[in-house]
């Protein structure tokens, strides 16, 4: 049951791994200064084309993943997070060469991820969710007012961290928690 379980991490994983692999591959790119959209500029090369399709194609298939366990979760959710993964597809397909389209996206994204998170926290009473909510906008103001850090790819990082831990530990666990159950009543003894 425990590799049937980790198959439900991949989706997730893909745009984790295309954003590291592009970090590690970048040159000239840090956290401090740049966006992670950056690393997605057609310059890049091979970078930007590691950061862009495993942004679209880790999108489309968490999306997939979403209305494969649907049934599992709150209708509000699921629209949450579908509208979410839209975004996140655009943004790789709407690299920031294609400059204002791609900013509308990637704030659009932000701002559905954080909405996520925040409704997660609600529902389920979980304090550790509203605190990392809260860390997330308190370093988003912090770069907008004080322009610290100059770049916004700390606090997408830890935005993008955030919505990945809510995933996991409630999106993800109570579907593989309902499969595990309804598997054990399903299942014949031999």
């Amino acid at each position: 049951m425990r590799l049937r379980s980790s198959i439900h991490f991949i989706p997730i994983v893909i745009p984790l791994i295309a954003i590291a692999i592009s970090i590690a591959t970048a040159e000239a790119w840090n956290f401090v200064e740049y966006a992670l959209s950056d690393l997605g500029n057609p310059n890049r090369g091979l970078t930007a084309i590691i950061f862009n399709s495993g942004l679209a194609i880790g999108g489309y298939l968490i999306g997939l993943q979403i209305v494969s366990i649907s049934r599992y979760l709150r209708k509000m959710e699921t629209i949450v997070l579908l509208i979410s993964m839209m975004f996140l597809v655009l943004i790789g397909v709407l690299d920031i060469s294609y400059g204002i389209p791609h900013l509308v996206v990637s704030i659009a994204f932000f701002i559905s991820i954080a909405i996520y998170v925040l409704y997660n926290a609600y529902t389920h009473r979980s304090l550790v969710l509203f605190i990392g909510f809260i860390v997330a906008l308190a370093i988003w103001i912090t770069h907008f007012i004080y322009d610290v850090p100059p770049g916004v790819a700390i606090p997408e990082t830890v935005s993008v961290l955030i919505a990945c831990y809510t995933y996991i530990t409630k999106t993800l666990k109570k579907c593989v928690d309902r499969l595990s159950q309804n598997n054990r009543y399903t299942s014949t003894a031999p």
